[in-house]
């Protein structure tokens, strides 16, 4: 076996492409997995997919007595969006006085 110096001082391909398999360039290889894809994107559209996961993540740093604005800096938000999001999943109330 060559060394892998060897290798890549030689001009000779490492893999070689075989032409035969440009029949299969427009076809989706996984089928089922690509309509199944499809359809949870249908039902919950990529915006609610995120918002979903950052609900969690915050409920984990609420849990976790997280500080309000540690969880804004590890979520890339403002302290208001993340004390939005609180109030909206009812983890906390707020009352403006």
């Amino acid at each position: 076996m060559k060394k892998i110096e060897a290798l890549n001082n030689s001009k000779s391909p490492i893999a070689i492409y075989n032409k035969k398999l440009d029949k299969y360039e427009n076809m989706p290889l996984f089928q089922g997995k690509v309509s199944k894809a499809n359809a949870i994107l249908a039902k919950n559209p990529p915006n609610q997919i995120m918002k979903d996961i950052e609900d969690k993540r915050i409920k984990a740093y609420f849990e976790q007595e997280i500080t309000l604005e540690q969880m804004a800096v590890n979520m890339n938000l403002t302290e208001n969006e993340v004390s939005l999001r609180l109030t909206e999943m009812g983890l906390v109330q707020f009352i403006k006085i």
